[in-house]
This record gives structure tokens, C-alpha cells and sequence, in this order.
């Protein structure tokens, strides 16, 4: 619908080929549509003035990034010293899907924060059975037997997600939280943390700073602590982790073992449900894909807020604050460079 919508406005939109068949869309579909379809990434690149992906650049890709174009994605360069770096020497335009920012709230990062915070407490209720190495306690429990406890560390967006989804599996919740919402949240400092993960079946990190590293909030010394068997699910792997002893995964190898515990760090969660992921995160950034392409980047930032704070890289400088800070170089604001 969305490449319909491009092409009638006389853009011109190129497809890199099977690039949704995973969330069911064929090549024919987009060809229909009014694309272009290439068969390789490369030549998407080549061809495009600007770059609309979901994930960012690959380390593959890094040589297909043409100077001065305009990315759109998911970037979360706070860990990414490497790929921050690429960006700044090509002078890419570079826009972040998890820092723009209207009225408060991230719009492009919400749902698939929704999606993500949904999936974590499935993840933990499969992965405490016994064949996949903890101790075998159903979620739920039984009338006799009491439910697992899940623990979640933050109060937005995720966290909202999970402690819903929780609940509706029958587990008992806890939310322990910085600046808790309610009287029923309990505030997060290390005393509290180490009793409440001593009590923890499935641990979920949802803890969010925009667009910078996310702080370990648990630490290697505080496994000790945790019952053998639990499981750790990190949402926040992909700005650099809430767990000191957290690594990006796979879905493919989701989860890995230290001191007896399940640690689960899927970058990328929502990808295990591709269409649901796919149509929430189009509908949500349509709109500014319209706004660039039709007003270019500068006209752009200088009608919507939203979109200027998205702006993480720029013409070889960083503009995005946290992202400097993570990786002490110099902030530019973005009114200086245009």
C-alpha cells in the first residue's frame, strides 16, 4: 500500500528482491505496486538516494553505503562505535527510528516495544520447562502449586507489554522501577533489586535511555543471588544490554547458560513475528518516509520536531547527544550544520 502511495507521488522505489517474502510479501506484490525490483542489496543502494531498512547496516553492508545518502532505521548506535563511525566518514544523513520523538513519546520504537515486551514473558514461560535446561515450572502453576514469579525491571513501554501479557498467563508480577508509577511498583535500588531477583523465576530487562548505552543494572556479581534455573531475557540488548552478563543472540540460538541461569538476548525480538512487526512499523513511519522524500532532509527537520530529533548522524558529525556521550565525540547540533 505504501509503495503504491510513493510511486503516485513520482517517486521512484526500488526493491531489493525476496526482501518480504519473510512477512508475506511476494516481489510480485511490490512489482504491482509500482516497484523496481533488484535482485541484490548492493544495487538497492546504488540505485537509491535514500536507504529504508528495519535493522542497521550490516557489517556486509558497510561498503554499499553511498556518501551523503539518507538512512532510515532502526540504528541504536550507542553500542556501535564501528558502525558509527562508517557513518560519519560517508557523510550519511542518518535517521534513527528509536529517537524520534513527539510529545513526549518515541512513535516509531512503541510498537515494536509492544511486540518485543509481549514476546518476552512467552519466551520465559518456554524456556522454564525442563527440556530446555530450567527447572521445569509451568507458569501458571496449578490450584495446587503456586504460579512462576516475573520479575520486570522498568516501567514503560515494554515493561507495560509484559507485566499484560504476564498476567494473563497467570504469573505473579512484580514491577521495580526508578521512578515508580504506583504504589503497587517498587522503587529500584540495590537492596531492593537483590531481594526481588533472589524470588524471581524470569527476570525481564525493559529498561530504555533514548538513544543511549543501557546501564547494567544487573551484574555478574548479583547472579549469585538469582535461583538456578531462572531465565534472563534482555529486551534492551539492542542499545547494549540491562544484564552485566548479556550478549546479542539469535532466534535461531535464542538463549545461552552462566552460573546455572538462561540468559535470552534475541536482538531484533519482533522479527519472530514479521508480519505483525512488518505492517505496525509501515503504518507508523509512512509518514515521515513522505515528509523526506518529497520535502528533502533539510526542509524536512525544519517542518516536524519529531523527525529533526531523529537525526543521530549528520554530514559527518553526531547529532544526537546521547550518542556522542557513548562514544565521547563531539555533539553538533543539527541547526549548526544546516
Amino acid at each position: 500500500h505504501h509503495v503504491s502511495f510513493l510511486t503516485k507521488q513520482g517517486h521512484k522505489i526500488f526493491v531489493q528482491s525476496g526482501a518480504g517474502e519473510g512477512s508475506g510479501f511476494t516481489d510480485k506484490s511490490y512489482k504491482d505496486a509500482g516497484a523496481i525490483i533488484l535482485k541484490y542489496a548492493k544495487d538497492v543502494y546504488e540505485s537509491s538516494i535514500m536507504i529504508i531498512k528495519v535493522k542497521e547496516p550490516q557489517e556486509s553492508e558497510y561498503e554499499y553505503l553511498q556518501v551523503g545518502q539518507i538512512l532510515f532505521t532502526y540504528l541504536h548506535l550507542a553500542p556501535l562505535k564501528k558502525l558509527t563511525n562508517i557513518l560519519l566518514k560517508k557523510n550519511i544523513i542518518a535517521f534513527a527510528y528509536e529517537t524520534i520523538e513527539k510529545d513526549g513519546e518515541l512513535p516509531l520504537l512503541k510498537p515494536m516495544s509492544e511486540i518485543a515486551g509481549s514476546l518476552a514473558p512467552l519466551m520465559g514461560a518456554f524456556y522454564l520447562s525442563k527440556h530446555q535446561g530450567s527447572n521445569g515450572l509451568l507458569i501458571c502453576g496449578t490450584s495446587a502449586v503456586e504460579p512462576a514469579h516475573v520479575l520486570i525491571i522498568g516501567n514503560g513501554v515494554v515493561a507495560r507489554a509484559s507485566e499484560k501479557i504476564s498476567r494473563a498467563l497467570g504469573a505473579r508480577v512484580t514491577i521495580i522501577a526508578r521512578h515508580p508509577k504506583d504504589k503497587s511498583e517498587i522503587i529500584l535500588n540495590n537492596i531492593n533489586l537483590q531481594e526481588e531477583i533472589s524470588k524471581a523465576d524470569i527476570i525481564i530487562g525493559a529498561v530504555l535511555i533514548k538513544g543511549a548505552k543501557t546501564p547494567s543494572i544487573i551484574t555478574k556479581k548479583m547472579l549469585k543471588h538469582i535461583q538456578k534455573g531462572s531465565i534472563l531475557i534482555d529486551v534492551a540488548i539492542d542499545q547494549g544490554g540491562c544484564f552485566e552478563t548479556s550478549h546479542p543472540t539469535t532466534h535461531d540460538q535464542p538463549i545461552y547458560e552462566v552460573n546455572g541461569i538462561l540468559h535470552y538476548c534475541v536482538a531484533n525480538m519482533p522479527g519472530a513475528y514479521p508480519k505483525t512487526a512488518s505492517i505496525a512499523l509501515s503504518n507508523e513511519s509512512i509518514y515521515y518516509i513522505e515528509l523526506l522524500a518529497n520535502k528533502g532532509w533539510k526542509e524536512a527537520i525544519k517542518e516536524n520536531q519529531a523527525l529533526k530529533l531523529g537525526l543521530n548522524i549528520c554530514l559527518g558529525h553526531v547529532t544526537y547527544e546521547a550518542v556522542a556521550y557513548s562514544h565521547q565525540l563531539e555533539f553538533r547540533d543539527v541547526d549548526t550544520l544546516v
